[in-house]
């Protein structure tokens, strides 16, 4: 598609700097995420289209793909009259939602189609869904939002009020998106320069803590000084160390997205709004497990917190200050701070309504992958008072959920 004959007034607004980081990554390496929602209730399947045609007039990045045009950065570009993708399937005794992830994680976004897309696994009285995004437009915290928007119109046929056009995290933080320092050929960033994804598959798992063992956790997270996050982030650091030599010799680079809608007071708004915060971890003593989550929640708090995203922006505005193709930006950024071990992404200060108008929300998680082919990716979230984490990765550690559950449940013993 010839993205220069877009109409004007169509074109949403450019991408900012990290938005681009996403874009140039998902044609070399899929940086795209999913929720799986499991739900108990009768649903028929043409309210779940009507229910997302509604859902998609009210947010502008729903209607949205992504254009570019040869020496301007890339935009975020309306097509309303374009519905967004809902695959329908039935849901059977064999089904496997992790394997249903695995298979959505694999399949890329390309320029030109939707951002979002959907997939339906339904029956009579059950069904899960899957919300997919490009990395570039949305974040995990807005699937969550849209998932309950959707679950409303779903069961309360009430309307979607509209949205305003989300803005970028640099917009948001007064930074520019200044025009290209120095341009590559445009055949350089065509999608057609592109060799394929790599073939390495991503493998997803899950476990989940007891509503008692999560409930321990949080308490005694609380009287250690500790947040959830960061007392997760030390039990997968230790159980990684074991399964690695390379952790246990380098440390172990971690990254923690923190969303910025707190600052701003946006609350629900949907859109790319995370930046990412940096910890090295070394000489780590299981034995000195508290202490150790007590140190990442200091580096976190609002002090140390907006030095680490003023390094983050001009991070990451440094890695696209010239016009250039997705492997010279692999290249770049494999000499960023952004490369990383691990990286954790909790949603513990979301709180997952559960129960609508004749539906109930079993369970819901996110997965998604933005690291490296040794990159250990996790994310928590509670539900029904039970904390879940997922793993992603091409090369899982072996038993790596088993081994955080364990050091968990040492931590908590010797706290009690």
């Amino acid at each position: 598609m010839n993205f220069s004959e877009v109409d004007k007034n169509r074109v949403l607004r450019q991408l900012d700097s990290f938005e681009e980081h996403f874009w140039l990554m998902e044609r070399v390496a899929r940086r795209g995420h999913v929720l799986a929602a499991e739900i108990s209730g009768q649903t028929k399947i043409e309210n779940w289209h009507e229910a997302l045609r509604e859902l998609q007039k009210a947010y502008p990045l729903l209607q949205a793909s992504i254009g570019k045009v040869e020496g301007e950065r890339p935009f975020f570009y309306s097509v309303p009259e374009r519905p967004m993708p809902l695959r329908v399937e039935p849901l059977t005794s064999s089904f496997s939602v992790t394997e249903a992830i695995e298979k959505e994680l694999s399949d890329p976004f390309t320029d030109g189609e939707p951002l979002t897309r959907s997939a339906l696994f339904h029956q009579g009285n059950k069904c899960v869904f899957l919300i997919a995004s490009h990395h570039a437009s949305l974040d995990g915290k807005s699937h969550l939002f849209l998932l309950h928007d959707l679950l409303c119109l779903l069961t309360e046929r009430a309307s979607q009020k509209p949205q305003p056009l989300t803005p970028s995290v640099a917009e948001l933080f007064g930074r520019d998106s200044p025009e290209y320092r120095t341009t590559e050929h445009f055949s350089e960033v065509s999608n057609e320069a592109v060799p394929v994804h790599p073939a390495t598959a991503v493998h997803v798992t899950r476990t989940e803590l007891s509503s008692a063992e999560t409930e321990a956790l949080v308490a005694n997270a609380k009287r250690r000084g500790a947040s959830v996050h960061s007392v997760v982030l030390t039990a997968l650091a230790l159980a990684g160390l074991r399964s690695s030599v390379v952790w246990r010799t380098d440390g172990i680079r971690c990254l923690s997205p923190v969303d910025i809608r707190p600052f701003h007071g946006l609350t629900d708004q949907v859109g790319q709004l995370v930046v990412l915060h940096r910890c090295l971890l070394e000489e780590l003593r299981e034995d000195q497990f508290w202490e150790i989550g007590a140190r990442i929640t200091s580096s976190m708090k609002s002090s140390s917190l907006r030095s680490s995203i003023d390094e983050f922006l001009s991070q990451a505005s440094s890695l696209v200050e010239d016009e250039h193709s997705p492997q010279t930006h692999l290249r770049l950024l494999l000499n960023s701070g952004f490369v990383h071990d691990l990286m954790l992404t909790s949603y513990g200060s979301y709180q997952v309504r559960t129960r609508f108008r004749g539906l109930q929300l079993d369970q819901v998680f996110t997965a998604g992958f933005v690291g490296g082919p040794d990159t250990q990716k996790f994310s928590t979230m509670t539900v029904n008072g039970s904390l879940g984490i997922t793993h992603v990765a091409h090369h899982p550690f072996p038993e790596m959920l088993q081994t955080v559950k364990e050091i968990l449940t040492a931590a908590l013993a010797t706290s009690s």
